[in-house]
């Protein structure tokens, strides 16, 4: 293979392929925020879970609401750079990059604080949980990809 085909095949990666998968990922977890649920423990009689308007966790609405609309920032992001890849919204993966694992943060503080509410009963983690950590990562992983190959340094602090 040549450099030239490695070359058009490197960018047709990270010009269509990334952030198509950026956006079906972030779609389809934008939509989980709103009609799965977060958590759920057994109490008796009946189950009871956690989602994005919960009754039992009013606070989860303030955790929720974030993740989804941090996913559907992203997607809208991956969508406007597929139908213009030369626009303003090219430079912003870096921004991606950092939202996503901003989301796996989150999504891992409002666990925590969800397993010390519940500690006393039987619990578990439903799709929204596995949503925030599987979607957040490999959003972060792709805009990574597209990041590196582009050139761009990540830093999380500023070095003197």
């Amino acid at each position: 293979m040549s450099t030239e085909q490695e070359k058009s095949t490197d960018q047709l990666l990270n010009e269509k392929v990334f952030p198509a998968i950026i956006l079906v990922l972030s779609a389809v977890a934008f939509l989980l925020y709103f009609i799965e649920d977060f958590a759920g423990w057994y109490y008796t009689p009946s189950s009871k879970y956690v989602w994005m308007f919960s009754e039992y966790h009013p606070w989860s609405f303030l955790f929720l609401l974030p993740l989804a609309a941090a996913f559907g920032f992203s997607g809208f992001l991956s969508f406007m750079v597929l139908i213009k890849p030369d626009s303003k919204w090219a430079n912003k993966f870096i921004l991606l990059f950092y939202l996503s694992l901003g989301i796996i943060v989150v999504t891992l503080l409002a666990g925590i604080i969800y397993i010390f509410t519940v500690l006393d009963v039987e619990w578990w983690f439903g799709t929204n949980f596995y949503a925030g950590i599987v979607g957040g990562g490999f959003n972060a992983l792709f805009a990574y990809l597209i990041l590196r190959s582009r050139g761009e340094k990540i830093q999380f602090w500023k070095r003197d």
